[in-house]
């Protein structure tokens, strides 16, 4: 049953109920000195003291999945959380009050044994990691699918869409890619990859549903027929190139090119339909075939980056993540 919109919410703050396309704001820890706002009451530091250096982490907005911002800046693997907006904002804003308190409390401590005093300004390093731990404490760390399970899924997907063709041998059109969805999921904190159930094969292509939140049709979720939870978004997707790999002729489903084959005409990489589906939808399509993935990138306005012959390895989800938030360009 979906929570009560009018009690607090057990879950991390934010604006969705499981299950409905509700959105309304939590009221948990509001003003009992554990949330965002009771933690700027709690007692201040001894004077002089700082925080241990901020772990790594990446902060995204809940509702829009959208990068808010990464500490220490010249992190490569971050922890990665999912914060309400409001919250985020709340958090640094109690972080800057509370450290700008502490350095001059300092300031007036040595002063006396200091005549030129010293900077009442913020130090970096203090700020980040006072502002680093509120909005920790206000997050909820994302779990990612292991690297190594992601591409146990893939390798399965690309085993099936290999036995079609095998099967489809002498009528290739008749074969099915297959396709797997990337999905956030926003109450529970979880991306993971998800397996179609409607994936279809058209004109050598896969093809498959996608939901919406009602009221923007920019968030993609799930289609109908796998639930349609508006706090299970969808921020991309990978299918097969089995039927237009360059290295595969369908005809014997033997490795290498073939002078007869129309698969020799073909090119390696994201196909135009995949280019406009990542248009289209606003999400990052990814394509693998036999030795390469392959990724299209929306970029705003209305443009398509892509990445061809890629390696078949690394963390396709929080790879995906990056470029769908804007956390990397």
């Amino acid at each position: 049953m979906p929570d009560d919109p009018n009690e607090p919410s057990s879950r991390l703050i934010g604006p969705y109920n499981r299950g409905t396309t509700l959105y309304h704001r939590g009221t948990e820890n509001r003003g009992t000195g554990t949330g965002v706002a009771g933690q700027a009451r709690q007692a201040r530091p001894p004077v002089g003291a700082k925080r241990k250096p901020a772990a790594p982490a990446a902060f995204f907005d809940r509702e829009e999945i959208r990068h808010l911002g990464s500490w220490p800046h010249q992190s490569e693997v971050p922890a990665v959380y999912l914060i309400d907006k409001a919250s985020y904002v709340a958090a640094r804003q109690a972080a800057r009050s509370r450290t700008q308190a502490t350095s001059s409390d300092y300031a007036v401590a040595i002063r006396g044994r200091n005549e030129t005093g010293v900077a009442t300004g913020l130090l970096t390093q203090d700020f980040d990691a006072t502002m680093v731990h509120d909005l920790v404490a206000a997050s909820k760390r994302l779990s990612i699918q292991t690297e190594e399970s992601q591409w146990k899924d893939i390798n399965i997907l690309f085993e099936k869409a290999q036995a079609s063709a095998r099967s489809h041998a002498t009528k290739p059109q008749d074969a099915q890619e297959q396709v797997a969805y990337f999905v956030l999921d926003v109450i529970d904190a979880s991306l993971k990859l998800v397996e179609a159930r409607d994936a279809q094969t058209s004109n050598f292509h896969a093809t498959y549903s996608l939901g919406e939140v009602r009221g923007d049709k920019r968030k993609k979720t799930l289609p109908a027929d796998m639930g349609g939870d508006p706090a299970r978004r969808v921020i991309g997707t990978i299918h097969t190139h089995y039927l237009l790999d360059p290295l595969i002729n369908t005809s014997s489903t033997a490795l290498g090119y073939s002078s007869k084959s129309r698969i020799r005409l073909l090119r390696a990489g994201v196909s135009d339909v995949d280019i406009g589906s990542a248009k289209m939808n606003s999400l990052v399509i990814y394509a693998i075939d036999s030795k390469y993935l392959h990724r299209a990138v929306p970029r705003m306005p209305d443009g398509v980056s892509t990445r061809n012959n890629l390696p078949r390895k690394g963390n396709v989800l929080r790879d995906a993540l990056a470029y769908f938030s804007g956390e990397r360009q």
